[in-house]
């Protein structure tokens, strides 16, 4: 949420919550392949605004 909608950089946000930029890459990843993959069942309507969340 913050890298997406709060438009903050990766740096930013490891500094705010104390953790490091690995750690937060990590979790920005595996929080993009869970959506990818739990939402897939979802047809075109969906898709659209997962698209823009997801890339």
């Amino acid at each position: 949420m913050l890298n997406r909608f709060e438009r903050l950089t990766i740096r930013e946000i490891a500094v705010q919550l104390n953790l490091s930029e690995k750690s937060i890459e990590y979790h920005l990843s595996r929080s993009k392949t869970y959506l990818r993959q739990h939402l897939r069942e979802y047809n075109a309507y969906g898709l659209t605004f997962l698209a823009f969340l997801l890339y």
